[in-house]
């Protein structure tokens, strides 16, 4: 009796084991109470690809309208080379080259509130934060410089300072 019911409690952890093995292989099961949703990491997704396509097309718009060359050329420079080399190539200052995207960016900020994606608000909103981190970087470039000047930080301080986080 005893060797029957270890034998079906095995026959029974087998087939335990097969069928978790095969509801595994399935992969999760889709949910359909929106309580149970699993939405990924945050930022992945449509918008964060609208957001780099339209900095990447505005930025080939710009060289193209400062340099004179075809959006086309422009476009496959910039992917073979970093922009400061190609800002460097077509001699190109950088403070011209984001003040020209700066007046992009509200343009076409403006646009969107005309046609109504953005409130006046969101406008307002976005407008500022564009003043705020030009601004920012303005003052942090002044006094990075200032340092150099005085001897308080060296360059390759200045260089960790003003390097863009990724």
């Amino acid at each position: 009796m005893k060797k029957n019911s270890t034998i079906s409690v095995i026959i029974l952890l087998v087939f335990a084991l097969a069928f978790s093995g095969t509801v595994f292989a399935a992969g999760p099961p889709e949910q359909s109470s929106r309580f149970h949703r699993h939405h990924g990491r945050h930022g992945d997704g449509g918008a964060k690809l609208l957001n780099r396509y339209l900095r990447e097309n505005m930025t080939v718009q710009t060289l193209s309208e400062m340099t004179g060359q075809p959006v086309e050329t422009i476009a496959s420079k910039l992917r073979d080379e970093r922009l400061p080399d190609l800002l460097s190539e077509y001699q190109i200052e950088r403070e011209a080259f984001r003040t020209k995207m700066h007046t992009k960016m509200k343009d076409l900020v403006n646009q969107l509130a005309k046609i109504g994606y953005l409130t006046p608000q969101q406008e307002k909103k976005i407008v500022d934060q564009v003043e705020f981190r030009s601004q920012r970087r303005a003052l942090m470039t002044r006094l990075v410089e200032k340092g150099i000047a005085d001897g308080t930080i060296t360059d390759e301080q200045a260089q960790l300072l003003m390097r863009k986080p990724r």
